[in-house]
Parts: structure tokens; C-alpha cells; sequence
């Protein structure tokens, strides 16, 4: 089970991205939101679209690769 954060600054298209809390592409000085603890990224980016419906989220290449869709 991993924890999964979004970004707080979205892409310049909109979307904001998904990542676990070991990615290693995420800077400890980016201003990151806690989603919640699952089993995969399909069910963070289930929970955190049903909390966020106005907002596109997208799965991160590098930690949630099946879950990048952008």
C-alpha cells in the first residue's frame, strides 16, 4: 500500500498530477496534497476525482505509469 499526493500546482494545461510519496521525480519543496493510502493509483485518482470533480488528475510517468492517461 503507498501513499499517494497531487501536486498543488497543476500542468499549464490544467491537469494535475498524481505521484506516491517515493517518486523520485517530486522535489521536497513542491507543495504536495495528501490523498490517501491504496493499493494502486487508479483508486487515489478514483477518490481524489470524486472529492475534485472540477480538476483533471493524470498519473504520474515515472511512479504511476499505469495510471498516466495525458
Amino acid at each position: 500500500m503507498s501513499a499517494y499526493y497531487y501536486l498543488e500546482e497543476p500542468h499549464p494545461t490544467g491537469i494535475f498530477t498524481i505521484h506516491t510519496d517515493d517518486c523520485a521525480i517530486v522535489s521536497p519543496t513542491d507543495s504536495k496534497v495528501f490523498i490517501g493510502k491504496f493499493d494502486d493509483c487508479q483508486l487515489a485518482i478514483k477518490k481524489v476525482t470524486l472529492e475534485h470533480p472540477y480538476r483533471i488528475f493524470d498519473g504520474c510517468s515515472y511512479c504511476c505509469p499505469s495510471c498516466q492517461n495525458w
